[in-house]
Parts: C-alpha cells; sequence; structure tokens
C-alpha cells in the first residue's frame, strides 16, 4: 500500500479555549490614486534588505509564542491551549464568495486568473471528487501557487474517487493519529482523508495539507519513506508560506494543525540555509546550529525535520526512495530557478533532493520575511 506509514502530524492532548492572536497586515500597499489597484503587494523590506536579514540574523525564533506549540518540550507548554474551530460551516455559496475574495488579493490585476480559480471550485468533477466545499476551495487555492499542478492532477490524472473529511487510519491502528492521509484500495482507487475536526478551518489554512497528500497519489505501490515525505514536506512548507501573504490571519488559528504542523514547518524551512546565507536548503552539511526553537534536541537542517517529529519502526524509512510522477515533475519544474534543470523522469531520491536543496525559485527573500513577519518571528517589519 502506498500510504504514508508514519507522520510528523501526530495528534497531541486536546486542551481548552485558545487565544487566537490578533494580526494586522500590510500585504496590499495604499493605492496610488482614486481607483487605482496596485499589482504588486508592499511588503516590509526590500530584497536587498531581506538578503541581509536571512544571511544575518537567522535561526530566526518566535517574539509570540502562542504561534506554536510541542507538548515534547516542557518549555514550549506554557503557551495558549490548543482549540479546534466551531460550525456551522459557511454555506457553498459563501465559501465561493470567499474564494472569489481571496483570489482576487492574489491575482488584483489578473481577473482571468480569478476565473481560472473559481472555474475549479464550480467543476461538475471537482464537485463529485470534492463534494465539501471547504476542502474544493482549499484545492482551488492552489491556484497560483507552486503547488497549481496538484489540482488537475489528482482530479484528471490519478484514481482519486473521493477527497474528503474523515477518519485517517493505519492498519491496526483504533485511533487516528494524522492530520491526513492517502487511502488505498483493492480495485486501486484513491482516497485522500483530511482528518473531521478540521472541517470548519477556513479552506486557506487546509491548502498545503492537500498539496501534501496529492503528492503521494501516484500510481506505485511503494510505501513513501524519508526522500518522498522530505520532498513533499519542502513543498508543503512554500505553498503555506504563499497562501500566509494572502491570508495572513490563518497563522493565528488555535488548533494543532497550524500551531504544531503548518506554522512550525514553516519555521524550520525558513531557517534551514548554510550560515551567511539567504537561501533555503535542505541539508546544511556540517552544521551544529539549531534552526528548530521548539525542538528538544538540536535539529539543524529541514530534510531531518519529517523524520524528528515522526514515530516508526520501519528500519529502512530512512534510505527509502519510491517512484516519481508527473505531478513531482511539474512542480521541480515550478521550483526551478533561471537556468536550472530538473531530473527527467524524477524520483523521488537523492537527485530530486538535490534539486529541491539548490532551488527555491517560488518566493523572493521580500517575501520570506513578510511570511516570518505574519508568523511574528525576531525580525525587522517596518
Amino acid at each position: 500500500m502506498n500510504q504514508r506509514p508514519v507522520s510528523f502530524r501526530l495528534y497531541l492532548p486536546v486542551l481548552v479555549l485558545a487565544l487566537a492572536v490578533g494580526l494586522s497586515t500590510w500585504l496590499l500597499a495604499p493605492a496610488p490614486s482614486v481607483g487605482a489597484i496596485p499589482c504588486t503587494p508592499a511588503l516590509p523590506v526590500s530584497d536587498e534588505r531581506a538578503r541581509d536579514v536571512l544571511a544575518a540574523q537567522r535561526p530566526f525564533v518566535p517574539t509570540n509564542r502562542d504561534f506554536f506549540i510541542n507538548v515534547a518540550n516542557h518549555e514550549w507548554t506554557d503557551v495558549a491551549p490548543l482549540d479546534y474551530p466551531d460550525g456551522p460551516a459557511l454555506s457553498e455559496q459563501e465559501t465561493r464568495e470567499a474564494l472569489r475574495s481571496f483570489l482576487q488579493r492574489r491575482f488584483p490585476c489578473a481577473p482571468d486568473r480569478v476565473l481560472d480559480g473559481i472555474k475549479v471550485y464550480d467543476d461538475p468533477i471537482v464537485q463529485m471528487k470534492v463534494p465539501e466545499s471547504t476542502l474544493r476551495a482549499a484545492l482551488a487555492a492552489l491556484t497560483g501557487t507552486v503547488g497549481e499542478p496538484a489540482i488537475a492532477y489528482v482530479i484528471y490524472q490519478t484514481p482519486v474517487t473521493l477527497i474528503h473529511f474523515g477518519v485517517y487510519l493505519l492498519p491496526g491502528e483504533g485511533l487516528p493519529t494524522h492530520f491526513a492521509g492517502v487511502s488505498h484500495y483493492p480495485d486501486e482507487t484513491l482516497q485522500i482523508v483530511i482528518d473531521r475536526q478540521y472541517r470548519y478551518m477556513p479552506f486557506a489554512a487546509l491548502t498545503a495539507l492537500l498539496l501534501h497528500e496529492s503528492m503521494h497519489t501516484g500510481l506505485d505501490d511503494v510505501v513513501a519513506g524519508l526522500p518522498e515525505e522530505a520532498v513533499a514536506s519542502a513543498f508543503e512548507a512554500l505553498v503555506y508560506m504563499q497562501t500566509l501573504l494572502i491570508e495572513p490571519s490563518i497563522a493565528t488559528l488555535p488548533d494543532e494543525l497550524t500551531r504544531y504542523g503548518e506554522n512550525h514547518e514553516a519555521l524550520v524551512r525558513l531557517n534551514s540555509g548554510p550560515a551567511g546565507s539567504d537561501r533555503l536548503t535542505l541539508f546544511v552539511p556540517g552544521s551544529d546550529q539549531n534552526i528548530d526553537p521548539l525542538a528538544t534536541e538540536p535539529l539543524t537542517e529541514f530534510y531531518d525535520y519529517y523524520r524528528r517529529y515522526s514515530i516508526t519502526d520501519d528500519p529502512v524509512f530512512d534510505a527509502r526512495e519510491s517512484p516519481g510522477n508527473p505531478l513531482l515533475q511539474e512542480l521541480l519544474t515550478a521550483l526551478a530557478e533561471t537556468g536550472a534543470t530538473p531530473p527527467v523522469d524524477a524520483n523521488f531520491d537523492q537527485n530530486t533532493l538535490a534539486f529541491v536543496d539548490q532551488n527555491q525559485g517560488v518566493l523572493s527573500p521580500a517575501e520570506l520575511i513578510a511570511v516570518a513577519c505574519i508568523l511574528q518571528l525576531d525580525v525587522p517589519c517596518s
């Protein structure tokens, strides 16, 4: 079965009411004149200044601890307790309008791209495969991100019959231990299952998670190993950061997926890079610098993040490579920096890891600092 054997997305003890932290946004610049629409976001620092900050001030640490939680580390338990959104969910039409507003902020001067996302939401095949409006909007919100190729891939190219809220269990489990997973059935069809306790979440909070799971919907029967999970997590973090730039309020959500999963993963991804560099890399050879302020033991590179926060007795998990798929190939192409060529017929292997390590053609240095500001890390934000 090609399902994820473990996950860093392990449930934490359910605590009590959380305090959502307010966050002011500065993503869109004031209109230069009456009726004018800015086509580029106003960012807190310039690219030049951002490169200096990334090179000199990493690893960043949170200034607002309530954006994060790790109950395994006693220093990170005295924070706002976890909580989960209550219903009712938005109606079908309300969700559609929320999606339109989100896309208009992403594409203020490209109405055709807004319509591209709305068409995904309204597509009859998408409605059959993704009947719940929150998840359908989460899928459509990949429009304009590095994960956009996943939309057509999971709907039209792989035997995914359903993307839905439910309970994802691994064989032999009685209690759920994952935020989400891909279920394989004897007839070779697939389902992506997102845990039901997130059914009242804003759709944008689920977009990056949905991209991660979509990367596991290849047609092979090989269980994912660390190379596949590390690549999927690296892309998930990028999509989450791209989403934060449009909907920064999702960083304040008090649930486990946000605070133990997405915010934490983005923090480590931002911090992973050679000393004195502005790069985001998977590997930091020879480093003894801890890039994870929430860790119980030092973590020195993003590649080890998934393994650190997963539990497995699989003796070959770390070394297991797995077949790629057309989605992986498209994602690598989207990630490529100018002049870089992705590996041909890419697999989840060392060649792909090396390419992801050396390419980040998605977010500018100024956008990375903007994300750090949204997460209220110790960076200059004025």
